[in-house]
């Protein structure tokens, strides 16, 4: 297990980073990447996972549009027995979007 703050986010490398947990959104989409790419690394695969409020959605989705992702949010609440074992999840299918 590998916990960090943003001095983490650029210029180290971690082999094995499975899952990589946002607890609150970045400020700015470069570091919301950088943080993100600390997992599936060399081809591997890997698990991002960000936990925000009620009122910061629009926030992440605008993180999450300026690095390319087009990911529906999982509502949860914070007695759901999902968060558990946040780490136990797999990628997310989802259908392609229709615009």
């Amino acid at each position: 297990m590998l916990v960090a703050t943003d001095v983490a986010a650029r210029g180290i490398h971690v082999d094995g980073v499975e899952v990589v947990i946002h607890y609150d959104p970045p400020s700015d989409h470069k570091t919301y990447l950088h943080r993100s790419g600390r997992t599936a690394r060399a081809g591997t695969d890997g698990l991002v996972v960000t936990l925000s409020l009620w009122d910061e959605e629009l926030i992440v989705k605008r993180l999450q549009k300026r690095v390319g992702l087009d990911m529906e949010l999982v509502e949860m609440f914070s007695n759901d027995p999902r968060l558990a074992d946040l780490g136990g999840w797999g990628p997310i299918e989802h259908e392609e979007s229709h615009r």
